[in-house]
């Protein structure tokens, strides 16, 4: 701009020429070492996503029609980022795999050309994306040069694609895709476990001498990612062949056991990593025989979607293998007889954030039954949701309130392997899952268990603990914090329906992660032998009752004490505002926060109160507590006076302040409510988990808070009155009059619950009913000596005097200094 043409000499042209080759010819440093591929793809793979995102949001775009036929012919109700997803990661998994079988160009129409020899449905689905290619050419062309930058002798020299390429492959690529899918990656040695253990009850109690690789065991592994067990299952079986009848029939016994063997995955980057795993597997077992005209039956798609989905019967040829696919999975979950199901389901429960309620719930066919979706799908829409079967047993014993933990993904996957092994057939099979052991214990669980024991004829259950949220932590086999358990059943035929499951229970407890994987390593066999003794364990009977905990069967005298629900029978649960705003160190500044609501713009109103499902600022109640039949929030003016503001005991220990709202908390607990006054005492303690060394009780004179012990809760508060005026004990009817017969005192409601906080308001036990404490739930020692009962009344009315009224009366003095007056 300043010199013109004097400012170009040779020198610079010739720079400027090299700059351009060099950019024009740029080759891309591809990694050869599986992990650090994985993580550099991942990366590519989000700018092609993205670029479908930007894509979808322009009308007549490419890729807003590829979703209506992906929502059409394969995937209903498909949503724009899984749309996104779906293109992203099948582009890039086609075009690993078609430069892993050798093509060097890998343009969408050759690469796909490659692939069709193998998987003509994979390759579609590439022919399909690419129709979008002009839309997403940056990804496309990224993609495509650095994969055929790949040298596939070097990255076989240096190692193979293992199970594992997709968990490094997703950790960079979208960690919460991992978290909601509930992706975690199985130990070798738990694989190796439950594929032995499921083998040696083939051989026990089928009569199947081959195992896995016996002729008519057909093998299912309904979320089977990578192919991590269908892997060690074609491994186990193919030595059990060679071991029985030599190296000469393995060749044709694996490909019988190829046939038996399906696999069913939602995710697209794990379905080709496990059909890349299992052709190279069976390729090693042919010894130079051809293989290459086997395609692992391992297919695209949803497990809990429907079976009863009427096949298409017109579509376009284009679309024809999209169809089929999605025609073969519906087809494996209801012809033919399954005798194994095993695997790693994934577990998640899914959390619908507050402003995102109408997002669609997890769980599919399993959990709506056939009324999911909109069309006319179904063959059978109207009939209820096989998952009901563990929900009205729970319903029906009054644990309503733990029921939201049923819905998570492993308790799905549970519900639809006994509905595929013992409702749509009758000759039985072996189910062996690991997932989130919350079923062996929750209250919310019941009728899972009561299910479990109905459909199998023996269950044996391994746990793993690895709990590092409550208060007891394990060291867990997983990298997550929830404690797991293996669970491995058989029925010998058709479900003896009203004769409970033997269930038996042993639990693996190691200071460290490999020395828990080393102890399964050990595991030979169910019947335990010398290996389960030598690491010194043994199986313990469980409960036969339909619905008992699947843990060993209560033994002591600590057991045959009374519980909690025994002494006061009404506990409910705490308050839950939804919300933490109402809630503050101080009045004033709950008067501030409720005058910041009613001054902000309309438009801001609602995102500030922050509502959910049952609480919006258009909601209004006819409830008989403060709020009832009041206008709603959206109708105030802003000189509206505040609500009613009380102490509010939010945690032990933690008295806060709150606005007492039925607008503003979603469950204000009417009853508790109802019954408060002066003479009022809560006590708040875990039902549904265990302790830690801590008290195992704590009192409160205010409305509770439903975590309010320990930040988990349930039905956990037992109020000492039913009713403001203290005429209605809550105790036990004949009680009180049986204690005072047995002690020769008038008792009093204020004695027992005195008693029982003496008693558990400590840490002497905890400490000494530890082992006991691991099954949830405390129980009252009540001595038959009435000097010692009144003791520890008495120790207990003065805890409760400084836990509780000694509160009130700092409260109604509005001075934290205030001295507490020593006569009561």
């Amino acid at each position: 701009t300043m010199d013109g043409g004097n400012a170009v000499d040779a020198e610079s042209a010739r720079k400027l020429a090299q700059c351009l080759i060099t950019f024009l010819q740029w080759k891309p440093n591809t990694p050869h070492e599986p992990s650090k591929l994985a993580e550099h793809l991942a990366r590519l793979t989000r700018i092609l996503r993205g670029e479908a995102e930007s894509a979808l949001e322009r009308r007549g775009s490419k890729v807003l029609a590829l979703k209506k036929d992906l929502g059409k012919f394969f995937i209903p109700d498909i949503e724009d980022v899984d749309v996104a997803d779906v293109i992203a990661q099948t582009v890039t998994y086609s075009l690993l795999l078609a430069r892993l079988e050798g093509t060097e160009n890998l343009a969408p129409s050759e690469a796909a050309k490659s692939l069709r020899r193998k998987n003509r449905f994979l390759a579609r689905l590439l022919d399909l994306f690419a129709i979008a290619e002009k839309e997403l050419g940056t990804g496309f062309r990224l993609l495509e040069r650095s994969l055929e930058a790949l040298d596939v002798g070097k990255f076989s020299e240096t190692s193979e694609m293992s199970v594992y390429f997709y968990e490094h492959f997703l950790r960079t690529y979208d960690s919460k895709l991992s978290k909601d899918a509930g992706i975690y990656y199985t130990p070798k040695e738990v694989v190796a476990l439950q594929a032995r253990l499921a083998s040696g009850i083939l051989e026990e109690h089928f009569n199947k001498a081959e195992g896995f690789a016996s002729k008519d065991v057909v093998l299912l592994d309904p979320a089977v990612g990578t192919g991590a067990y269908l892997i060690e299952a074609f491994r186990q079986g193919m030595e059990s062949v060679e071991k029985r009848y030599g190296k000469a029939q393995v060749p044709a016994s694996a490909r019988q056991m190829m046939e038996n063997m399906h696999g069913i995955e939602l995710l697209v980057g794990p379905y080709i990593v496990s059909h890349v795993q299992l052709s190279k597997i069976f390729r090693e077992y042919q010894n130079g025989a051809k293989a290459d005209d086997i395609r692992p039956k391992i297919y695209l798609g949803d497990t809990l979607s429907s079976p009863n989905e009427k096949p298409h019967t017109l579509y376009a040829e284009f679309y024809k293998e999209l169809t089929e696919e999605r025609e073969k999975v519906r087809r494996l979950k209801t012809d033919g007889e399954v005798l194994v199901c095993i695997g790693n389901p994934p577990y998640d429960r899914q959390a619908i954030e507050e402003d995102d309620e109408n997002k669609p719930r997890k769980g599919g066919w399993v959990r709506c039954g056939d009324d999911v979706g909109g069309e006319e799908r179904s063959e059978k829409q109207g009939e209820p949701a096989i998952l009901k079967a563990f929900i009205d047993p729970a319903s029906d014993a009054g644990e309503g309130v733990h029921l939201k933990n049923l819905y998570n993904d492993y308790v799905y996957f549970w519900r639809w392997a006994l509905w595929r092994l013992f409702e749509q057939q009758k000759g039985g099979g072996v189910i062996s899952f690991i997932t989130a052991s919350s079923y062996l214990r929750g209250p919310g669980f019941i009728g899972m268990r009561e299910e479990m024991r109905r459909a199998f004829d023996e269950l044996w259950i391994i746990d793993l603990e690895g709990d590092s949220i409550g208060a007891r932590k394990t060291v867990n086999v997983f990298s997550i914090r929830t404690p797991v358990a293996i669970a491995i059943g058989y029925c010998g035929g058709e479900p003896q329906r009203k004769k409970p499951a033997q269930v038996r229970y042993v639990k693996i407890s190691r200071e460290t992660r490999e020395e828990k994987l080393e102890a399964l390593d050990k595991i030979k066999r169910l019947d335990g032998g010398e290996s389960l003794s030598a690491l010194g364990l043994e199986w313990h009977d469980c409960p036969q009752d339909w619905q008992a905990p699947f843990v060993p069967a209560q033994t002591g005298e600590f057991f045959g004490w009374p519980t909690l629900p025994d002494l006061f029978p009404w506990h409910h649960s705490g308050c839950q505002f939804k919300r933490t705003w109402p809630i503050g160190e101080t009045k004033e500044l709950l008067e501030d926060r409720w005058q910041a609501l009613l001054d902000a713009p309309a438009e801001k109103r609602a995102s500030l109160f922050r509502e959910t499902r049952d609480r919006k600022i258009t909601s209004t109640t006819t409830t008989e507590i403060p709020g009832g039949g009041e206008p709603s929030l959206k109708e105030l003016d802003s000189d509206t006076p505040v609500p009613l503001i009380q102490p509010y005991s939010f945690r032990s220990f933690d008295n806060q302040f709150s606005i007492i709202d039925t607008r503003i908390c979603d469950y204000l607990r009417p009853p508790l409510w109802h019954s408060l006054s002066d003479k009022q005492v809560f006590f708040t303690t875990l039902m549904s988990f265990a302790f830690a060394k801590g008290p195992a009780i704590n009192a409160t004179p205010y409305l509770p808070d439903i975590c309010h012990f320990q930040g988990r809760g349930g039905k956990d508060v037992f109020p000492l009155y039913r009713d403001k005026d203290a005429r209605k004990p809550n105790v036990t009817q004949g009680l009180l009059d049986f204690l005072s017969r047995q002690y020769q005192a008038d008792i009093t409601p204020e004695d027992l619950f005195a008693y029982v906080y003496a008693i558990l308001g400590g840490q002497s036990y905890t400490r000494m009913f530890w082992d006991e404490l691991e099954n949830p739930g405390a129980r009252v020692p009540i001595t038959k000596d009435s000097k010692l009962f009144e003791k520890a009344s008495e120790h207990g009315k003065e805890l409760i005097w400084l836990h509780t009224y000694a509160q009130r009366f700092r409260d109604k003095q509005q001075n934290r200094n205030a001295t507490i007056p020593k006569g009561r």
